[in-house]
């Protein structure tokens, strides 16, 4: 079937939603994909039909699509598709991905190498990626899985073969509802979806469910624990008032209750053991003083505010409001309810809620995980305003600390010191960047590099606000936003008044 039959039964966006969409001239295809050298022939080296289609239909938007990749014999996984990306895109997808020329600064250990051979056609969505081949196996279409599916369902992490030729993949996209379809196929065929929405199903095996439960019932029978547990919700209370040391995580069912809500990958006891781990250091801290205590009735835990867990568990959540450290204060703990005795036993407090922190000649403060300010202030030796953060635990707001914040956001000398370094930061690592780069480049990153003559004008680099983080009595972190890394910014580090930038620690 020829590429013109394929594509019109395609179910595009409408015109109207489709904005962004273009088309592209064969001499536009050639100067995006030429950038730097990236794809120097483009029109030699690509398929025909897929030149064919950027001419045509370009960055078109398809409405709800999908296709099935067999990542082996026992594996298949169905992708969602909604378009190509335009050819300047797909350009510097690949010279970010190739570590290919002034992006060679980039390359960090969470950024998958393609092969050189490996043109991205698409976005990336979550991880996944479609590619072109156009130098060895010319036009065949593969399919990158995303590194998170491949640890979480056992696959190995290289490309899969989806279509011979271009032609043939787009003969594979089918609308969404053709999902039903796949699965019932599928199912048909003996395969099992690995979990209820992760669109990977594999042959003769158990659902990540049952084998999760495996695991924890194993850990449990083998596995002496030391947590306490409670015979009601007053004696909980009782023991968070008067000795709040004694209250001891039940860890086996935190890893269950992160298992529900974020789908946590556990396959066998390493795995478990790994999660008590992580549950470990998401510790909360329940030894803080609190009087006044009164706690709503228990009620099941059902959702996260992130994802719906239902009800098939034994979790159960309860808010406590208290006073601590002078400071009205809301707590939710889950606890796990035992069926077989109805004993319960602290598995998480998920949320913490206290009143405004007024700190005298500083500023009024709302706790989100930190404390934050209410307004945005500007210090004696900033151009820009700032919001201030401070440390999480009232206990180390001393006289000592907050004389450091007052003696930091007011010290105006301090400005000559800053603008200085980042002015030379920027000359050093930045500025001799672009001026290495080739003229067309230039032309197009000149916005992001201004010429700075002065240790004066950095100021036009680093954005309109930016944070203070008081990490302690001598120690302040600050947060600009920053034009030559707009995606990262630029972090300073200021310890007994010595300034370093912290992606180069």
């Amino acid at each position: 079937m020829e590429i013109t039959k394929i594509v019109k039964n395609l179910n595009f966006d409408n015109l109207d939603d489709d904005m962004f969409a273009e088309t592209f001239s064969e001499a536009q295809i050639t100067k995006d994909f030429a950038y730097e050298d990236a794809i120097p022939n483009a029109l030699d080296a690509l398929p025909k039909d897929y030149i064919w289609y950027l001419k045509n239909y370009g960055s078109r938007a398809v409405n709800a699509m999908e296709y099935r990749v067999n990542i082996d014999e026992d594996t298949s996984y169905i992708v969602p598709f909604q378009g190509f990306v335009e050819p300047q895109e797909a350009c510097q997808q690949y010279r970010y991905k190739t570590c290919m020329g002034s992006y060679n600064y980039r390359l960090e250990d969470d950024v998958y190498v393609l092969d050189t051979k490996f043109l991205p056609i698409t976005l990336e969505d979550k991880g996944k990626m479609l590619v072109l081949d156009f130098k060895d196996k010319i036009g065949t279409v593969w399919q990158f899985p995303a590194l998170l599916d491949c640890h979480t369902h056992g696959l190995a992490y290289q490309p899969s073969l989806v279509a011979g030729n271009f032609t043939e993949f787009l003969s594979l996209i089918k609308p969404s509802q053709w999902s039903s379809f796949f699965k019932d196929t599928l199912l048909q065929q003996g395969y099992q979806e690995t979990d209820k929405i992760s669109n990977v199903w594999k042959k003769n095996i158990r659902t990540a469910e049952e084998i999760f439960y495996a695991v924890l019932k194993n850990y449990e029978n083998n596995t002496e624990t030391n947590y306490i547990e409670f015979k009601n919700e007053n004696i909980f209370l009782k023991t968070l008032l008067e000795e709040p040391e004694k209250i001891t995580i039940n860890e086996p069912r935190a890893v269950e209750l992160f298992y529900l809500s974020f789908n946590w990958n556990v396959k066998n006891e390493i795995d478990f053991k790994e999660s008590i781990l992580k549950i470990r250091k998401l510790k909360s801290v329940l030894t803080r003083k609190r009087e006044q205590g009164k706690l709503t009735p228990l009620e099941q835990h059902t959702n996260t505010g992130f994802s719906t867990i239902g009800t098939a568990h034994n979790f159960y959540k309860m808010i406590l409001t208290s006073t601590m450290n002078g400071l009205q204060c809301k707590e939710t703990f889950v606890l796990y309810k035992n069926p077989a005795t109805q004993h319960l036993s602290f598995v998480k407090r998920i949320q913490i809620e206290k009143e405004d922190l007024k700190l005298k000649g500083i500023g009024t403060f709302e706790f989100d995980v930190l404390w934050y300010s209410k307004r945005k202030k500007k210090t004696k030796w900033s151009e820009i305003p700032a919001t201030i953060y401070l440390n999480q635990s009232e206990e180390n707001f001393t006289e000592d600390y907050i004389n450091f914040i007052k003696q930091t956001i007011n010290d105006s000398s301090f400005k000559d010191k800053l603008e200085k370094f980042i002015f030379d930061y920027y000359q050093i690592n930045d500025y001799s960047e672009f001026l290495a780069m080739l003229e067309p480049a230039q032309d197009y990153f000149e916005d992001d590099y201004p010429k700075v003559k002065s240790p004066a004008q950095i100021w036009q680099l680093l954005g309109d606000e930016f944070d203070i983080h008081f990490i302690d009595k001598q120690t302040v972190e600050m947060r600009f936003q920053y034009l030559p890394d707009d995606a990262h910014g630029l972090t300073i580090n200021i310890t007994n008044g010595e300034i370093k930038n912290e992606q180069h620690l």
